[in-house]
């Protein structure tokens, strides 16, 4: 009897946690981007990413890692998106990196890095803010 009942609440603790899979949504800075990241249920450092915008906001998808790393002379931890451009294109339009720091509360930092195939070089940076 005792190993069903702990049987039974090892299966709920496991329900619970996936149930509680996080997803957040934010804007960068005051730019025209805002994404939204869902974390995968059955790995809870792994996450997925979808950016919403046209033009010159392009839409982007990609997936990422909780990490604890300095960026920008922040030493935090960080979600970290390896991303590619869905903006209608079969290839991808422009593949980038962005760091959005852990945990997601409005006023915290981002940094976007680009590259032109030959480096890595910070894009652009600032302070997001998390979206109802």
């Amino acid at each position: 009897m005792l190993e069903r009942i702990m049987l039974t609440a090892a299966a709920l603790a496991l329900s619970v946690t996936f149930a509680e899979a996080k997803q957040y949504s934010i804007q960068y800075g005051t730019s025209c981007e805002s994404a939204t990241f869902k974390q995968i249920k059955t790995d809870p450092n792994l996450w997925q990413y979808t950016g919403n915008g046209t033009d010159l906001c392009a839409n982007f998808i990609g997936l990422g890692f909780k990490v604890k790393a300095k960026l920008e002379g922040l030493d935090s931890t960080w979600l970290m998106f390896s991303i590619h451009s869905n903006d209608g294109d079969f290839f991808p339009k422009n593949v980038e990196s962005v760091a959005v720091q852990w945990p997601i509360v409005s006023g915290s930092h981002y940094v976007l890095y680009g590259t032109d195939g030959h480096s890595v070089q910070v894009d652009t940076g600032g302070t997001y803010t998390v979206l109802p």
